[in-house]
């Protein structure tokens, strides 16, 4: 089987529920039989006494200037080895896979993965971005990835028209844009922006059978949500 794995595990499996969309979608035959990896971040654990900082020091490859308390030297970098490393060896010496795997995330955990498809873009076949935190290090992904010209063969790219407050609801639409513009002509992509939509699990629960059968199923891109 392929192998497709979240960002923020806990939050996937339970706000979002991945479990029950994705079982749905394949009794649908919307898309084939795939395992769903779900990689928690130190915030989830009961060990945590920071659950924020913890989780921005996991998937921030560059500060957040705007990140209240500051996380001023953050371990992101690491993640991408992490999950060469440790993840995939774990699940594919446990489970029947066939070496074709995506990647998943939202807000940070979209940063993180897209930071990953970035470091080996060639490991990769699917690519899911909910409402990724573009701004970071100062547009230092959008900058990396218009430079890239090796992509997943699917991307998909979520995001809302009311994430925020005030400039920042123009930001994300803005941001996603231009992931988008360094993104088109070098693979099969969809972007998804849904009218009114927040930055929250709700919002990224209702688009998700959208993107899992764009990504799995080779469905169309759906013009908004």
């Amino acid at each position: 089987y392929a192998v497709f794995y979240f960002t923020d595990g806990i939050a996937v499996f339970h706000g979002r529920e991945l479990g029950r969309i994705a079982g749905e979608s394949t009794a649908q035959h919307r898309i084939p039989p795939t395992i769903f990896v779900g990689i928690d971040n130190g915030g989830s654990t009961r060990e945590s006494k920071e659950p924020g900082s913890d989780r921005a020091n996991e998937y921030l490859p560059f500060p957040d200037e705007f990140l209240e308390p500051p996380v001023p030297n953050p371990q992101g970098r690491l993640f991408p080895s992490f999950f060469e490393r440790e993840v995939r060896p774990l699940i594919e010496k446990r489970y029947r896979t066939n070496g074709e795997i995506g990647i998943a995330g939202s807000s940070y955990g979209g940063l993180i993965a897209l930071y990953s498809v970035l470091q080996n873009p060639k490991e990769y076949k699917w690519l899911l971005l909910e409402s990724p935190s573009l701004y970071v290090g100062q547009d230092a992904l959008l900058k990396l990835a218009a430079a890239q010209k090796a992509w997943p063969g699917r991307v998909y790219v979520g995001a809302g028209t009311d994430e925020g407050d005030g400039d920042s609801k123009r930001e994300m639409v803005d941001d996603v844009h231009r992931l988008m513009h360094a993104i088109e002509g070098r693979t099969t992509a969809c972007l998804v922006i849904a009218p009114g939509a927040q930055h929250n699990e709700d919002a990224w629960r209702a688009r998700l059978p959208f993107a899992l059968g764009f990504l799995l199923g080779g469905k169309k891109c759906p013009p908004a949500i």
